[in-house]
C-alpha cells in the first residue's frame, strides 16, 4: 500500500493529493484502523496540519479531500493483482500521522509501512503500484504503465516515485541522493525535503516578507516570490467566478482545483470551477478534474487499473 501526496510543479496549484492505495471502501469516518475512510482521513488531517493553503487549493475543504483521497484508495482494492489486510491499513495510518511536513510533501516518507505489493510480474501492464511485485507502476500520462523495478542509484528515471526509497530524480534524470543544506544543485530537485535551489546551493526556504530571487520562497507556507518586489508574499486564494493571476499586485489561485482562465495577453482573469467526473475537461484551458479523476480524452475519468492490458 503506497501513500502519495504529489505537489504539482507550480504554486498556482501547489498540491494535487493523490493516495494510491489498495484498500476496502467503508462508510467509517475515521474510528476504524483498516479501511479506506480511515486511511484518507488521518492523510487529509496530516495534510491540513502541514499545509492548509494544499488542501484548500486541491480540494476546496478537508473533507472534500477525504471523501475524493478515499475513492482514489478503493480503486487500489479492485486493481487486478492487488491485496492488502487490516493491519496493513493501520501501519500506515499511525506512520501518516508521525512524518514530517518536509517529508510528506516531497512524498518521502514511511515506503516500508505504506507500500503493498501485488503479484503483477515486470513487464506487465498496470495502473497503480500495488498491482505489481515490484511495488512500482511506471504510469505514464495517460495512466496506465507497466509493472518495473525501482531504479538504483544512478539509474535513469523520470519521477521521484521511479528511484528507490532515499533517492530523489534528480535534474539530470538520474536516481540520486539528495543534496543537504550547503550541497551543489540545479534546481529544488537536486535537493533534500524542505530544502530550495538557490545560487547553485541547496537552502532553507526565504520565509514570508524575505527577500527571495525566484523557486526560494517557503511554498509549504504558500508563499512566493512576486516578481516585481522580490519579496515573499503568502499566496491568495478565490473561488469560483472570482478574480484570479495578478490581482492588487498579488498572486491568487483558485480553489479546489479550480482553473484561472486568464485572456491572451492578460495577467488576470477568472476562477472556473473543476468539471464534474465524466463531464468534459482541458488540462490546459479548463476546467479541469478534481483528483482522482484524470482528464482523458477529452473528459474527467476515474481511473480503473482493470482497463490497463
Amino acid at each position: 500500500m503506497r501513500i502519495r501526496f504529489l505537489i504539482l510543479g507550480s504554486l498556482a496549484s501547489l498540491c494535487a493529493l493523490a493516495l494510491t492505495s489498495a484498500c476496502s471502501s467503508s462508510s467509517d469516518n475515521g474510528g476504524g484502523s483498516g479501511d479506506c475512510n480511515s486511511v484518507a482521513t488521518t492523510a487529509c488531517s496530516k495534510l491540513q496540519q502541514c499545509s492548509p493553503l494544499a488542501v484548500k487549493l486541491s480540494y476546496g475543504d478537508e473533507q472534500t479531500c477525504v471523501t475524493r483521497t478515499a475513492m482514489s484508495c478503493t480503486v487500489g482494492t479492485t486493481a487486478p493483482g492487488a491485496s492488502v489486510t487490516p493491519a496493513q491499513f493501520g501501519a500506515c495510518a499511525t506512520a501518516f500521522s508521525q512524518v514530517a511536513c518536509k517529508d510528506l510533501v516531497s512524498g518521502n516518507f514511511a515506503p516500508a509501512a505504506c507500500t503493498n505489493k501485488g503479484s503483477l510480474a515486470n513487464g506487465k501492464a498496470c495502473g497503480s503500484s500495488e498491482q505489481c511485485q515490484s511495488g512500482y507502476c511506471g504510469a505514464s500520462t495517460s495512466f496506465c504503465g507497466t509493472c518495473g523495478a525501482l531504479g538504483a542509484a544512478g539509474a535513469t528515471c523520470t519521477s521521484g516515485d521511479g528511484c528507490e526509497s532515499g533517492l530523489v530524480c534528480n535534474s539530470k534524470g538520474v536516481c540520486a541522493t539528495p543534496a543537504a543544506a550547503g550541497g551543489s544543485c540545479t534546481d529544488m530537485r537536486d535537493c533534500a525535503a524542505g530544502l530550495v535551489c538557490t545560487s547553485g546551493t541547496c537552502a532553507q526556504p526565504v520565509a514570508a516578507g524575505g527577500t527571495c530571487t525566484g523557486g526560494d520562497c517557503d511554498q509549504l507556507a504558500g508563499s512566493f516570490c512576486n516578481p516585481q518586489t522580490k519579496v515573499c508574499e503568502t499566496i491568495q486564494t478565490a473561488d469560483n467566478g472570482q478574480p484570479c493571476g495578478v490581482v492588487n499586485g498579488g498572486y491568487v489561485s483558485c480553489t479546489a482545483a479550480g482553473h484561472c482562465s486568464i485572456p491572451q495577453g492578460q495577467f488576470r482573469g477568472t476562477c472556473q470551477a473543476h468539471a464534474a467526473d465524466g463531464a468534459s475537461c482541458d488540462d490546459t484551458n479548463g476546467p479541469t478534474c478534481l483528483s482522482p479523476a484524470l482528464c482523458l480524452n477529452g473528459k474527467c475519468t476515474l481511473p480503473d487499473p482493470s482497463s490497463c492490458k
